[in-house]
């Protein structure tokens, strides 16, 4: 018996909420299959991947990016964190591309069945950026 846990998209291009200077505003956020396809639903323990998708609106390489990816559940808790500064740290040069992709691989998504928040943060350099 595995708990199922069901994934929901908002469209990022559209919210009005955000935060940061613009200088990379993240477009889309999805959960992935090892194959690309995307998922409806994630079982505990299924192997996962969390495919990022962010604009570089600079229009020219982007030096020291961070990304952070905290999950919390509906008490504002953290129950997952990703960053690129605990995993591996910050990217020093990302060469310019108006548009690009971050894939995290999540062996074990370990998630009990409720509801959740995805937020996304980036910095460049040390300002805030989206």
């Amino acid at each position: 018996m595995y708990d199922v846990v069901e994934v929901t998209k908002s469209d990022l291009r559209v919210r009005t909420d955000r935060q940061g200077n613009g200088a990379v505003r993240f477009v889309h956020a999805v959960f992935q299959t090892d194959q690309g396809a995307e998922l409806a639903s994630i079982r505990t323990g299924d192997e996962v991947l969390l495919l990022i998708e962010y604009e570089n609106n600079l229009s020219r390489d982007l030096r020291n990016l961070h990304v952070s990816v905290p999950i919390r559940d509906l008490t504002d808790n953290v129950v997952c964190y990703f960053s690129s500064t605990v995993r591996c740290n910050d990217f020093d040069l990302v060469p310019y591309s108006k548009l690009n992709r971050l894939r995290i691989r999540i062996p074990k998504f370990q998630v009990v069945p409720g509801e959740y928040t995805l937020t996304l943060f980036a910095k460049v350099g040390e300002q805030l950026a989206d």
